[in-house]
């Protein structure tokens, strides 16, 4: 078991004593004996106060120590300030200034051996502990840079493309709304066209000596043709009219006398040929605006497609569309879109969408910050099997919201995902642990979480796990040391963790 080096090694502190009299000594020449104080040489030599009182009584001690010119004190002052005896010295010893000084240092000096000092792993966790902080803060640093790198990008782009896209829509909208005129006014066209042949004119009376003659007139009689179901509406109705025109046509001229049947020959000849033209044109239309099977252009013959009902999106389809322009994956950046699309993933149930919902309104990301909501996503998630959802929980208790800093709660949110076997829950369990926040303070057990997430892949862990086995007796360790080795997360649900690919 390594336990480090000891802070009460000779050299150490003769190195450490020199530093402090060497700083006395720049201050005295800076600025005279009678300007000077133990803070301020605790300052010039870069040290805790604590540690020159740990080598000094105090000033006089300190002052003693240095050269005889650099610590002109009245011997008077001095003999009157320590009487005989002082500090332990015996009565008959040297009654000099400098003589009491020296006895007075040995005395203090014998007992400031006696007095514990930390020992080297204490110092070397507070430093592993800062160092791995430095460590994060700089990865989150780099990490949030690069975001507004990304964003600052997406946005230049955003413009120039939604420029675009609403030139193009507008161009479509322009071309449907012609297309359909020109649909518009040639049915009104042929509509007119079959009203006004269809009209019947009164007829004039034929002369009294007019000559009337008889002869049959094979009249053709319009065929109704059925409707095909795939035809369009306007299509179809434009059919019925033209027949019913033709057939209306005909039966009132075969209602009329013979004399005047001859006259209405030419009438219902052009009745005819506007229902041919009306034909015509709707298999026109038919076969040039219908997508024809097998690229056959063969409009009547062509089956009916089957139009299949649009199916909305559900939730995890939803979360997809809300991580692409979340990270800009495939579309322009739109923190916007994306919380619409997490937003409406999460109301549909999604556990991993009301987790990120959550981070949203924690950060203010896309929607305006709500640490209430946040909290409600992640409980929600949570309250479905999310791991990420708990830690996130936890880590808002132990001070990620000052208003509700509670750090039972977050040591029953760590719990619970540990249990699961996330590795953040099991680092930050173990350091409410080790240091008592919420739970009793406990180092076996901060040692076993610990472990547990360095198994896991935690360097940071690890190393803190080491630090922490050099300050465990032997027993405490080795029963913190099963504990880890028999620890076996529970199974969480992959459905309710499992982020999609974008």
């Amino acid at each position: 078991m390594k336990t480090g080096a000891s802070w009460t090694c000779p050299r150490e502190r003769e190195d450490v004593r020199a530093a402090i009299l060497a700083a006395a000594e720049r201050l005295v020449a800076r600025d005279g004996a009678e300007a000077i104080s133990l803070s301020a040489v605790a300052g010039e030599a870069q040290l805790a106060e604590a540690v020159v009182y740990g080598h000094f009584s105090g000033l006089k001690d300190l002052l003693a120590q240095l050269k005889p010119e650099e610590a002109e004190t009245p011997q008077s002052e001095a003999a009157a300030e320590t009487p005989a005896g002082a500090a332990g010295l015996p009565e008959k010893a040297d009654s000099s200034y400098d003589g009491l000084m020296r006895a007075q240092a040995e005395a203090l000096d014998r007992l400031a051996k006696r007095v514990m000092v930390p020992r080297q792993p204490r110092r070397d966790g507070t430093e592993a502990a800062l160092t791995r902080l430095e460590t994060r803060l700089g990865v989150t640093e780099q990490g949030l840079a690069a975001l507004e790198k990304r964003l600052g990008e997406n946005l230049k782009s955003l413009g120039a493309e939604s420029e675009s896209l609403a030139g193009s829509l507008k161009d479509i909208r322009q071309r449907l709304e012609k297309f359909e005129e020109r649909q518009l006014e040639a049915l009104a066209g042929l509509r007119l066209q079959v009203h006004n042949l269809s009209r019947t004119e009164p007829q004039a009376a034929p002369p009294p000596d007019a000559q009337v003659v008889e002869f049959p007139i094979a009249m053709p009689q319009p065929v109704r043709e059925e409707t095909p179901s795939h035809e369009p509406a306007y299509l179809a109705s434009a059919r019925r009219a033209a027949i019913d025109a033709a057939l209306a046509a005909a039966a009132a001229v075969a209602a009329k006398p013979v004399a005047h049947r001859r006259r209405s020959w030419k009438r219902w000849s052009l009745i005819g040929l506007a229902a041919v033209l009306v034909i015509w044109f709707d298999v026109y239309v038919f076969a040039h605006y219908q997508p024809a099977e097998g690229g056959t252009t063969q409009a009547v013959a062509m089956p009916a497609r089957r139009v299949q009902p649009y199916a909305p999106p559900g939730p995890r389809q939803q979360l997809l569309r809300g991580l692409k322009y979340l990270n800009g994956s495939g579309v322009a950046t739109d923190v916007g879109k994306a919380a619409v699309w997490i937003g409406r993933a999460a109301a549909g149930g999604e556990p991993v969408a009301q987790n990120f919902l959550g981070v949203l309104y924690q950060t203010g990301t896309g929607v305006g910050a709500d640490m209430t909501a946040a909290i409600r996503w992640y409980e929600e998630a949570a309250r479905r099997g999310n791991l990420k959802a708990m830690t996130n929980l936890g880590k808002l208790y132990a001070g990620g919201w000052r208003e509700g800093v509670d750090y039972v709660k977050a040591a029953g949110w760590f719990g619970r995902a540990a249990a699961y076997g996330e590795a953040d829950a099991e680092f930050d369990l173990a350091i409410l642990y080790e240091r008592g926040l919420g739970v009793s303070r406990n180092l076996g057990e901060a040692y076993k979480w610990y472990a547990v997430a360095g198994a896991g892949g935690d360097s940071h862990a690890r190393a803190r796990a080491e630090i922490l086995a050099a300050q465990l007796l032997p027993a405490e360790l080795e029963a913190a040391q099963r504990a880890a080795a028999s620890f076996r997360p529970l199974p969480a649900d992959p459905r309710a963790n499992a982020v999609p690919a974008s």
